[in-house]
């Protein structure tokens, strides 16, 4: 008997939002220490907060053992903490995606 009932056929979700992170976070990304500083490259300090808004639209078809999927996101970066880093070269960006995950198992 399977645990975790499923649908098949076609599903798809929207979803927008905020992200805000961590001062860690941002520099591990973002941040340019004085040893990486070149003419182009200008020296940067993150600091926590926020991390741009996104947009998502994702679908689905699933038969009883493959799923196909497709993901459409915008993320706009536009005042963000890390906005002035020389990392970012553009505040935002379109995103696509597709794949077949195999479902080898659904009673686990």
């Amino acid at each position: 008997e399977t645990r975790r009932p499923y649908k098949t056929g076609f599903t798809y979700l929207a979803s927008a939002g905020l992200r805000f992170a961590t001062e860690e976070l941002h520099q591990y990304y973002y941040d340019v220490d004085a040893a990486f500083v070149t003419p182009e490259r200008s020296q940067f300090e993150s600091q926590a907060g926020y991390s741009g808004l996104f947009v998502d639209y994702i679908a689905n078809w699933r038969t009883e053992s493959l799923i196909y999927w497709a993901l459409l996101r915008y993320q706009n970066l536009q005042g963000a903490a890390f906005e002035d880093s020389p990392l970012v070269e553009q505040n935002d960006y379109l995103m696509i995606g597709a794949g077949v995950t195999w479902v080898f198992a659904t009673n686990l």
